[in-house]
């Protein structure tokens, strides 16, 4: 079985690679390809990679496979399988001698992500604090920004969406400074969250927009839908319905068709989002209206998320 890779997995000038006369070369291809995918083509990309790098006797390829099929297994919602994967990366790292390097700090907040969305909160905290702290041992700061990401999540959960809001804003600014665009669009997405618990409609379509703009500009469709998400939301606010319920139709269909399960803040957002469409449209209007969104494209959606005017 052959692999074509390149830039950004659909380059012009490919390299093929063959599982069996080079599994070195497509396990590492196989594991950037896993970051180009979501849910369940990102979780069948990193097994891929792991059986390669275990062929080889790689064990840092490997946790970093285990890695990823923990972050897929996570976006569908079997936190458990999740885990485990992510237990596997963090003993891997071990076996490598990687215990003091930014991988297995790296790790430690993939751990504390998935516990989080279990709402094991004091077991969240720790694994953020000691990845912080890893990352600040060896002046990794990328590792320090993710961190600071990852309590902002969890701020949020403790539903303290002001202290949230502050750390998503610095670490904005750590990524900006380190030129990392496709984390700005996390960020960006994930402020326009917070600042719509404060009620903060103007700045949360502002960070929304500009979330969306990195997002496809960084080729991030799951960024790209949350982005939508909280554009449909700002316009519900804004009373204007069938915009939103269209948004909420793509939404729905980008999860469905991808196998992506939603998580804690924004499974609330959409059930706020859907309960105030049933009210304003009636349930025959909305399914009407979210059946047309589900057949936009992504630059449709985009659009009219967040039309030029």
């Amino acid at each position: 079985v052959g692999l074509r890779i390149g830039a950004r997995g659909r380059g012009k000038h490919d390299r093929r690679c063959d599982d069996e006369k080079q599994p070195d070369i497509a396990a590492a291809a196989w594991l950037t390809l896993s970051g180009l995918y979501y849910a369940q083509r990102l979780v069948a990309a990193a097994r891929r990679s792991i059986g390669l790098f275990e062929r080889v006797g790689n064990a840092a390829g490997a946790a970093q496979g285990e890695l990823q099929l923990a972050y897929g297994l996570w976006q569908m919602g079997d936190l458990v399988a999740a885990e485990a994967a992510v237990d596997r990366s963090l003993a891997l790292h071990l076996d490598a001698g990687l215990e003091h390097a930014w991988q297995y700090a790296n790790a430690l907040n993939m751990k504390g992500s998935i516990v989080l969305n279990a709402e094991r909160l004091t077991d969240a905290e720790s694994l953020f604090q000691e990845a912080l702290a890893q990352s600040i041992a060896v002046r990794d700061d990328h590792g320090v920004a993710r961190a600071q990401v990852n309590l902002a999540e969890l701020k949020f959960a403790l539903d303290q969406p002001e202290d949230a809001l502050r750390l998503a804003q610095e670490a904005l600014a750590n990524f900006h400074r380190l030129g990392a665009s496709a984390r700005e669009a996390n960020l960006a997405v994930n402020a326009a969250c917070y600042q719509l618990a404060l009620g903060m409609t103007d700045e949360a379509e502002r960070s929304a927009r500009m979330g969306l703009g990195l997002a496809r500009e960084t080729g991030q469709p799951m960024l790209v839908m949350i982005a939508i998400l909280h554009l449909a939301m700002v316009a519900s606010l804004r009373n204007e319905a069938e915009r939103a319920a269209r948004l909420l139709g793509y939404v729905d269909a980008w999860c469905t068709r991808e196998k992506y399960e939603q998580d804690r803040g924004e499974r609330i957002e959409r059930e706020r989002l859907l309960s105030a469409l049933v009210t304003a449209l009636g349930v025959e209007s909305l399914a009407l209206l979210e059946a047309a969104g589900a057949r936009l494209s992504e630059a449709e959606a985009a659009l009219l998320a967040a039309p030029t005017h």
